[in-house]
């Protein structure tokens, strides 16, 4: 939420890059472009975007530009509750605003996945099974799903 334009390119390309590179994963429901950019300059609560888009977590962030620096912020949160699953800040220089771009929606996408993946296994085992395969199961899952990013 800014006038100023050069904020509002930055962001918007690291919002859309970071929708590209997490629409690649086959496992995540990733909404449209056209769909996440109806909410951008209007305050929600996550929780009406989760509930009117279907969608169980919510990518968000906010750009400061100071000089030629920015900052970004990012946040995955759960849409039902509204708690954060994962959270970073990222600093760069201007010099070259596609590869600031680039390497935000990178850095961003590889965190997500994996917050993702033990955000679910987390909501699977508060859930009781009466079935033992299920549990069993659970536990032939990438030791990195279990024990969250390296």
């Amino acid at each position: 939420m800014t006038a100023d334009p050069v904020q509002e390119v930055i962001s918007d390309g690291i919002a859309e890059d970071t929708i590209t590179a997490l629409s690649r994963y086959p496992s995540l429901f990733v909404v449209a472009r056209s769909s996440c950019f109806t909410y951008k300059n209007r305050v929600v609560d996550v929780r009406q975007v989760g509930r009117e888009l279907g969608a169980r977590y919510a990518v968000e962030g906010s750009l400061r530009k100071a000089g030629d620096r920015v900052r970004v912020t990012v946040r995955l949160t759960e849409t039902e509750t509204g708690k954060h699953a994962w959270a970073e800040r990222y600093e760069r220089g201007l010099a070259d605003i596609f590869a600031l771009q680039d390497e935000i929606a990178w850095e961003v996408t590889i965190a997500v996945v994996p917050a993702i993946a033990d955000a679910e296994l987390h909501r699977a085992m508060g859930k009781p099974t009466a079935s033992l395969d299920a549990w069993g199961a659970s536990w032939r899952l990438p030791p990195w799903s279990r024990h969250g990013p390296a």
